[in-house]
């Protein structure tokens, strides 16, 4: 497994924990591990979730992933800023829409007509990466880790 794994299974491994809560991870990452700032735990657990690393029980409440439970942590890892970084070749308006429709139980199709008739509201004015943080605000769906990437991906429309 690569980095980002190893430090999404971290907490689990040295707690000895199946679950754990939001505040633990947090609690992890940033005061006894001090590997990172709390902004940038928030975000590390929200990239976890998104891809499949964590599984959100009951609110806040989060468990490892199955392919991940014999992850092994090597002596002395401490992960880099890599960890943050959205694949270059993953497009995140057609990520983002996958996690909406796996927590809606929608078809892609119908998210991304639901897309486009939020940029014919706004007379095409918004690109896919402005109407998809709308969108995902009409679900709920948190984001924040794929914000960095969507102002990119806007900045080239």
């Amino acid at each position: 497994m690569g980095e980002f794994e190893t430090t999404a299974a971290a907490p689990f491994k040295h707690s000895r924990q199946t679950t754990l809560a939001r505040a633990n991870l947090l609690y992890y990452f940033t005061l006894e591990k001090r590997w990172m700032s709390s902004d940038d735990a928030k975000k590390l657990i929200a990239l976890a979730a998104a891809r499949g690393c964590y599984i959100e029980e009951k609110e806040g409440e989060y468990t490892l992933a199955e392919h991940l439970q014999e992850e092994k942590i090597p002596l002395g890892f401490k992960p880099t800023d890599a960890v943050f970084a959205v694949p270059e070749n993953e497009d995140p308006v057609e990520r983002i829409l996958q996690l909406l429709s796996e927590k809606t139980g929608r078809g892609i199709k119908e998210l991304a007509a639901e897309l486009q008739a939020i940029q014919k509201h706004f007379d095409d004015l918004l690109g896919s990466s402005a109407a998809v943080v709308i969108l995902s605000k009409r679900y709920g769906l948190d984001i924040s880790a794929y914000m960095e990437a969507l102002r990119k991906a806007a900045e080239e429309e």
